[in-house]
């Protein structure tokens, strides 16, 4: 009998310690792929028994052709390159690592919130031009007492919670359908409607899974329903927030600043209208890295695949096959 088949695909890691490591007693073969087009990785994919992949697309006519594959494991939190349904109605688990980056996302959003707050980019820019202009022409504004909104109340949005506590606003607002109120109440936190919070939020943070109803979840209408002067940070997917209203958005006053780490096209394009507009901080999707997330990340979404074709089920399963 053939050795099952492990692909590794689309990652383009220097490395691949951790992997080798988890999969060191397994009696597989490990398959490498940096192709990231289906008609690139499917011969291979057509051997595997499990899968890891990146940003790959992972659509349901590619699912079809996988008649050896037990599970798919996504490295990262969110899964929507994967069709989840086409996986389960072929019995094919699908995993996530979540909670592997927890921390450096909120403290993503941390930074990015500290830089719009303070102007600290903009003061930055225009020092190394050459220029020292007191701080008067910025909307720079005193922290304590102020209203913070927080959209998602999973591990990356509990983290924010506890940090942004220590800079003494006047009160946190969560928004997450899902969870109970107590929780929220115990971290120090109040549960609202979304069109309650809108008006009276000050700092809106972002720590959304990418699903059909969160999709332009922040648009023009949701714009315009804001406090004047907000800041708006998004560490969590870029089609959640309609990049050009964004910008209209930021260059009108309605939205005083952002603070954006993921974008709706990745990388972004080098003519992108963001790079113009100065009240906007951006990053380029770092929110989930540090080196010990990392490490993590490769280690978690090996050992869901290694679970699964061991007889188990995946550490962090997305849905259920029977």
């Amino acid at each position: 009998m053939a050795r099952p088949k492990v692909l590794i695909l689309d990652s383009g890691h220097t490395s691949y310690e951790e992997e080798r490591a988890v999969f060191a007693d397994f009696d597989g073969e490990l398959v490498f792929s940096r192709e990231h087009e289906p008609e690139k990785w499917l011969p291979l994919a057509r051997e595997a028994s499990g899968i890891l992949l990146n940003l790959a697309p992972m659509k349901a006519e590619s699912i079809a052709q996988l008649p050896q594959c037990r599970v798919i494991a996504r490295y990262g939190v969110g899964y929507d390159n994967v069709d989840v349904e086409a996986c389960t109605r072929a019995r094919i688990w699908v995993a996530h690592c979540r909670n592997y980056c927890n921390e450096e996302t909120s403290d993503q959003a941390m930074g990015l919130l500290l830089s719009c707050v303070r102007a600290i980019s903009r003061r930055d820019r225009l020092l190394h031009q050459g220029a020292w202009t007191p701080a008067q022409k910025d909307p720079v504004f005193r922290f304590v007492g102020k209203t913070v909104l927080v959209l998602g109340f999973g591990g990356s949005g509990q983290a924010f919670v506890r940090k942004i506590r220590g800079f003494l606003p006047g009160e946190i607002l969560v928004c997450d359908p899902t969870e109970d109120p107590a929780r929220i109440a115990e971290a120090g936190a109040r549960k609202v409607a979304l069109e309650e919070a809108l008006p009276r939020a000050d700092i809106i943070s972002l720590h959304l899974p990418l699903k059909a109803e969160t999709r332009h979840l922040f648009g023009a209408r949701t714009f315009a329903a804001m406090k004047r002067g907000a800041i708006l940070i998004n560490t969590s997917r870029g089609p959640i927030v309609h990049q050009g209203d964004l910008i209209a958005a930021l260059q009108s006053g309605q939205l005083g600043a952002a603070g954006i780490d993921v974008f709706e096209q990745e990388p972004l394009p080098a003519d992108h209208a963001f790079r113009g507009v100065e009240n906007v901080v951006l990053s380029d999707h770092m929110g989930w890295y540090s080196r010990e997330s990392f490490s993590e990340l490769k280690t978690l979404t090996a050992r869901n695949v290694l679970a699964v074709l061991t007889g188990g089920k995946p550490i962090f399963p997305v849905n259920r096959v029977v």
